[in-house]
């Protein structure tokens, strides 16, 4: 996640195989979060704005 400039934290959950993302609002897509997973072999499962 480290090349998407906006992320501001990355929680990762290893035995549930989850990762929790929090960005500055407004400043990525979903789009943008699963291409960049994409890349290193990860899917995305939701995204949630609020």
């Amino acid at each position: 996640m480290g090349a998407l400039s906006n992320v501001d934290k990355v929680e990762v959950n290893f035995k549930e195989k989850k990762a929790t993302i929090t960005m500055k609002s407004g400043s990525l897509t979903k789009e943008d979060v699963e291409k960049a997973l994409k890349g290193k072999g990860y899917g995305l499962t939701s995204f949630d704005k609020k």
